[in-house]
């Protein structure tokens, strides 16, 4: 499965990008990190998941984390509402924590996770 992904900042609180999908198909979708949680629309669903509150040591990896967690749970054939709660949870571990890659959960961590969105 190949991605390409284009980035583009919208504006101070949301980042969005857009991703096609090159297999046998074309999918093509728009996810937006909002203040409060993150958005997904495509042309079959919208989906929505909330925030979680984390003390906050480190940022730098958290984009990261979520995206892989997101393109993760695309290839392994995940609904939307399971993906962006799991990437949403990896992201807010991975906050919590120093560092960018040692700070990425593994799949066991989120999914022993108890965070309830707010």
């Amino acid at each position: 499965m190949v991605f390409n992904v284009k980035s583009l900042l919208t504006h101070s609180n949301s980042f969005s990008f857009e991703m096609e999908k090159n297999t046998a198909g074309c999918r093509a979708l728009n996810l937006n990190f909002i203040v409060g949680g993150v958005y997904f629309k495509n042309a079959e669903c919208t989906a929505k998941h909330g925030a979680y509150t984390v003390k906050a040591v480190d940022t730098t990896g958290a984009g990261d984390t979520f995206t892989g967690y997101f393109l993760a749970g695309v290839e392994k054939g995940w609904g939307i509402h399971d993906i962006l709660k799991r990437a949403s949870i990896a992201s807010a571990i991975a906050v919590s924590r120093a560092g960018a890659a040692a700070s990425i959960p593994t799949l066991k961590e989120v999914l022993a996770s108890k965070f309830i969105p707010e």
